[in-house]
């Protein structure tokens, strides 16, 4: 195996430098990517019931993530499946957000403030929210998004991915 040590490779003509054909450029032994390139994917998704009859902030699906660089932003997606409100019969009002470790996003609103179910009084009433933010908070340690609802008013339950839903919560990290 030979070494090749250089501070810097300029091509020859134009502005490219390329490999021989059907060879690649392996760099596992470090790559830092250029800002705006999403670093790390990670994706919780969850198909089994998850109910909660709550007054305060429930987590119904979560995902860590151990941000590469300390000035990296994460973007959050989530995609909640087959949300059954209103159990028993009993008619409710749910509100749902996205957090960071238990708490609110800084910088965002406290919730998506969906209020699914506003004025229905039938159990079975099913819904779909999905939310996507970006977070700025920059920082290292791991961190935990979650997907987070909380019954608004009303008595009756919910439960997500009801008759075979999925739900998912997905964190890229985006180099800045």
């Amino acid at each position: 195996m030979s070494i090749l040590t250089v501070n810097t490779i300029t091509p020859l003509t134009g502005d490219t430098v390329s490999l021989a054909s059907g060879k690649t450029l392996n760099a596992t032994q470090g790559f830092t990517p250029p800002a705006g390139h999403v670093v790390q994917v990670v994706t919780n998704t969850v198909t089994g019931v998850v109910g909660q009859n709550s007054t305060a902030w429930v987590n119904m699906l979560s995902v860590s993530i151990t941000p590469h660089y300390s000035n990296s932003k994460m973007y959050i997606s989530a995609f909640v499946g087959g949300v059954y409100m209103n159990l028993s019969s009993q008619a409710n009002q749910s509100n749902w957000r996205l957090a960071r470790d238990g708490g609110t996003i800084t910088g965002h609103n406290l919730h998506f403030h969906t209020e699914e179910g506003r004025n229905l009084t039938v159990a079975g009433t099913r819904t779909h929210p999905a939310m996507a933010i970006i977070d700025p908070t920059s920082g290292s340690g791991s961190r935990t998004y979650a997907v987070q609802s909380e019954r608004h008013n009303g008595t009756g339950g919910l439960q997500i991915n009801d008759t075979s839903g999925t739900s998912t919560i997905t964190v890229m990290e985006i180099k800045q």
